[in-house]
């Protein structure tokens, strides 16, 4: 990444390099614009077909309410309502799919985005650490006294432990990373039992 004053933090794309960054930052709002309206999709997909349900539920009320009334007048009224009926367990099924797949596809997305954080956790942790031994492995007591002064200042902010913090309180590391997923393998786990 390359800081640029105007523009903040960045991506370099290979293929982009003898282009400004403005066209790189451009690109980059691009993607990220596009895969947010495709999130932002599947979502609205399942809300309407939530919503068609509810609209088939309260017609089929609304028939189930005028049973008395319409079955003397209408002779194939409850064939009518069997009918709706059918028509609502579709719905529900069609629902139920697409739920179980968009709920997939974005359940695998949320487990990828918190391994990647986890991992550049991980990775800064680790590159700070070697950061400390390096300096700690110099020859520094061959600078001169000034130097050495300067050295250990330098030390001892190396020494500090950098890395991602989560509500800047918990660590973001792979060990966090396993800690969520057995949170979430148990959480599921019990609602499955609650579910039988």
């Amino acid at each position: 990444m390359t800081p640029n004053s105007n523009m903040g933090l960045f991506i370099q794309i290979p293929v982009l390099d003898s282009v400004s960054d403005k066209v790189t930052y451009a690109v980059q709002i691009i993607t990220n614009t596009i895969s947010a309206i495709y999130i932002i999709t599947i979502d609205l997909g399942v809300i309407f077909i939530g919503i068609e349900i509810m609209a088939v539920l309260n017609i089929l009320n609304d028939y189930m309410k005028l049973i008395d009334k319409k079955a003397k007048e209408i002779p194939n009224y409850l064939k009518l309502i069997i009918i709706r009926h059918n028509d609502m367990i579709d719905k529900v099924n069609l629902f139920n799919g697409a739920i179980q797949k968009t709920g997939f596809v974005q359940v695998t997305t949320r487990i990828f985005q918190i391994l990647l954080l986890c991992l550049f956790g991980e990775l800064i942790k680790m590159k700070t650490e070697r950061l400390s031994e390096t300096l700690y492995l110099t020859n520094w007591y061959e600078l001169s006294v000034k130097d050495q002064k300067m050295f250990l200042l330098v030390l001892a902010m190396a020494q500090k432990d950098f890395g991602l913090k989560a509500a800047g309180m918990y660590d973001v590391n792979l060990n966090a990373f396993v800690q969520i997923m057995k949170l979430a393998i148990s959480y599921c786990a019990a609602l499955h039992a609650l579910s039988k």
